[in-house]
């Protein structure tokens, strides 16, 4: 779909290109002819993507043979904290999975608990065995991944990461679990060590 999507600019932009030179007289008729009908069959094909890409994938290719089904939790995204909530989840579930756009993970967790890739590609989800994920919990304030494991994952124990005080409520009311706000989170534990020195 995305694919689509950007395959649909370029000829939107090809064909500015080609009238500004050819009204510059930089290129002929037999020119201008040739690529308005390549620019013509380029966004007919985005099109015909981007309304059944589903439909033609699913007749070309077959689905990721590569699929967990025993993940207990899945952890989205890296961050100073990822360690910890790592471990605690580990406490709590023997299959824990960490699914990372970057390079950072946890320290513990090794290269079969992790899946590098985009949360929002149904590969990726499958490699991560989110079908059998109890628990998703999302460490990036990222509104995009949050909407989707919300949208996606009504039914699952949802744990998101989120500074806005008015997202946080709308996540509450869709779906989520609990919504940890990162701020709030560091000050009440800076005030707590400040007590006990």
């Amino acid at each position: 779909m995305r694919s689509a999507l950007d395959l649909s600019q370029v000829p939107d932009v090809s064909i500015v290109l080609v009238t500004a030179a050819a009204s510059a007289g930089l290129l002929g008729g037999e020119s201008v002819a040739l690529i308005t009908l390549v620019v013509i069959l380029t966004m007919a094909a985005s099109s015909i993507l981007i309304s059944s890409g589903d439909l033609l994938a699913s007749k070309f290719f077959d689905r990721p043979s590569y699929s967990r089904e025993d993940t207990d939790a899945i952890l989205l995204g890296s961050s100073e904290n990822a360690d910890t909530v790592f471990n605690i989840l580990k406490n709590f579930y023997d299959d824990v999975i960490v699914v990372n756009r970057g390079t950072g993970t946890p320290e513990k967790a090794s290269l079969d608990d992790t899946v590098y890739g985009d949360f929002s590609h149904e590969e990726i989800r499958q490699k991560a065995g989110s079908e059998s994920a109890e628990t998703i919990v999302t460490l990036k304030d990222d509104l995009d991944v949050e909407e989707e494991v919300i949208e996606d994952f009504r039914s699952r124990k949802l744990i998101l990461l989120e500074k806005s005080p008015q997202l946080s409520l709308s996540f509450l009311d869709a779906s989520a679990d609990y919504v940890v706000n990162p701020e709030l989170l560091a000050a009440n534990e800076l005030v707590e060590r400040v007590k006990n020195d």
